[in-house]
This record gives structure tokens, C-alpha cells and sequence, in this order.
């Protein structure tokens, strides 16, 4: 259950944000397994996370609530800037 709610989450806040005076654009949604971790990986062609964004203090709702169901799985969020925004979340089951 947790694993969808991340992907929702995710896919939100592309759609709010990557799309922003945009008439269209892309999402990608990828899962892997590799050596017994489990990959989620969600990345849109929007501008990219803002210059100041620092996801350790970052204290939006929406983190808070990523970070909670990351731990829940015993796994990890992380984002990564560049033409977009991507995030990956690493578990193992």
C-alpha cells in the first residue's frame, strides 16, 4: 500500500508543478529489482526542483508524508535535479 501511495504523491506533485504554464509534458514511472532492492523511480521533464530546494529541511506536507511511507518500507527517497525532476525510491522487502 505504501509503494502506491508514493507514486501518487509523486505523480501530484508533478502535475502540479512541472506543468505550470505548460499545454504538456511527460511522466515517467519505472520499477526495478536488482540484487534484491527494489527501485521506484518517477521523473517528469518539467524545470526542475528550485535552486533552494534542500529535501533534509524541506517541511511541506507532501515530504513529510513521502519520507514517513519511505521509512515504512525501510527504504529511501531521494531527488535528483537536471532538465526536470526525478525522484528514486529504494527499498528491500
Amino acid at each position: 500500500m505504501s509503494v502506491s501511495l508514493i507514486v501518487a504523491e509523486l505523480v501530484t506533485n508533478s502535475l502540479k508543478h512541472a506543468f505550470q504554464g505548460r499545454s504538456g509534458g511527460a511522466i515517467q514511472i519505472d520499477f526495478t529489482v536488482e540484487r534484491g532492492a527494489y527501485t521506484l523511480t518517477v521523473a517528469d521533464d518539467g524545470p526542475g526542483l528550485p535552486d533552494d530546494f534542500a529535501q533534509s529541511r524541506s517541511g511541506s506536507l507532501g515530504q513529510g508524508i513521502l519520507q514517513s511511507l519511505a521509512s515504512q518500507l525501510h527504504g529511501k527517497i531521494c531527488f535528483e535535479r537536471g532538465p526536470g525532476t526525478t525522484a528514486h525510491l529504494v527499498f528491500h522487502p
